[in-house]
């Protein structure tokens, strides 16, 4: 995490992520504080970089609601989020096939060369 108005970088915790903002383990910040968040996610090479704001704090930490997202930012959640729900389900038989298929729609959200949106061909 680093605080964006005083230049400072602190390690966190996420303990909860939504598509609009997260709860992080850390000491309190004012509210309206700008930060910006970096983590790993599976399907990512490179840490994803979320700009945020302070919208509460309590003891444990803070609460924060994401800036604008690009459209790739939200497919990477999603399929993220989407994936531990289905963990916690126990659906998680199609984990390898989701996991090409995100991959392949994140390359072509981000405008890469070679990729188009189409849905993958059904098994023959």
């Amino acid at each position: 995490m680093r605080d964006k108005e005083r230049g400072v970088t602190q390690i966190c915790r996420l303990r909860n992520m939504s598509l609009v903002g997260a709860f992080v383990e850390l000491g309190p910040l004012p509210m309206g504080t700008a930060i910006s968040l970096t983590f790993a996610l599976p399907l990512l090479k490179e840490p994803l970089s979320l700009d945020a704001i302070v919208q509460w704090c309590t003891e444990e930490g803070i609460g924060v609601q994401f800036g604008a997202l690009r459209a790739w930012e939200v497919l990477v959640l999603w399929d993220y989020l989407d994936s531990l729900a289905r963990l916690e389900a126990g659906l998680d038989q199609r984990a390898g096939d989701d996991a090409a298929e995100t991959s392949l729609r994140l390359s072509a959200a981000k405008g890469e060369p070679g990729c188009s949106m189409r849905p993958p061909a059904p098994p023959s």
